[in-house]
């Protein structure tokens, strides 16, 4: 036991150093990689960089590493640096888990409503966001074609609903290259998708 103990505490003696480098490269990579990750989820239209670019996980997961970093670097006492590396190390895997899922919420506020699946077969869905300006509800549908890592996501329509009746109320598909988008006045609007990737031909914008 005791000869582990040792064995261990020589050991992160020796490479401390060489982990704090470590991760005080990857949080400044992190920091300084967003804005181009962010482009490239928006060129790219890839569903999982979004929802990862445009979160707050990438600079969580900075800050936890350039808090492990510093923890190592500087000569705190033991009971000082210990809680501090768990600290950022648990940030961190929780950043990681987080950016393996698809989240119900986005970083701008807008909360993930309803998903109607496209018929016949066609691997495509609209899903509506619901988010607010001041204080009046904004609705978004945005239409996701293809699954896993592949997916995008494309934006089809905004409903403003500073009038009620402009309000989103019903998705459905007439075609899996038609989407009709019902508001709460009752009018109906017609999406055309293109046929191949679901993206909208014009975006919708309905007092947005």
């Amino acid at each position: 036991m005791t000869v582990t103990a040792n064995t261990d505490r020589h050991w992160w003696q020796r490479n401390r150093r060489g982990v704090a480098s470590a991760m005080l490269v990857a949080g400044l990579l992190l920091l300084l990689g967003h804005p181009l990750g962010s482009h490239y989820a928006e060129t790219t239209h890839l569903v999982v960089l979004r929802r990862v670019f445009d979160g707050p996980v990438p600079h969580v997961a900075a800050a936890a590493a350039l808090l492990i970093a510093g923890a190592t670097l500087r000569p705190l006492r033991p009971l000082l640096r210990i809680p501090v590396v768990i600290f950022g190390v648990l940030a961190l895997l929780g950043c990681l888990a987080l950016s393996a899922l698809v989240l119900g919420w986005d970083s701008d506020g807008w909360a993930e409503g309803e998903t109607v699946e496209a018929p016949g077969g066609a691997d495509r869905r609209a899903v509506s966001w619901r988010g607010s300006s001041a204080i009046d509800p904004v609705f978004q549908v945005t239409v996701i074609h293809g699954t896993g890592l592949g997916a995008r996501e494309w934006e089809a329509a905004c409903f403003n609903g500073d009038d009620p009746r402009r309000e989103l109320k019903r998705i459905t598909w007439a075609t899996p290259s038609r989407l009709l988008l019902t508001d709460a006045g009752g009018h109906q609007h017609v999406m055309q998708l293109d046929a191949r990737t679901g993206r909208p031909d014009a975006t919708l914008s309905v007092g947005c």
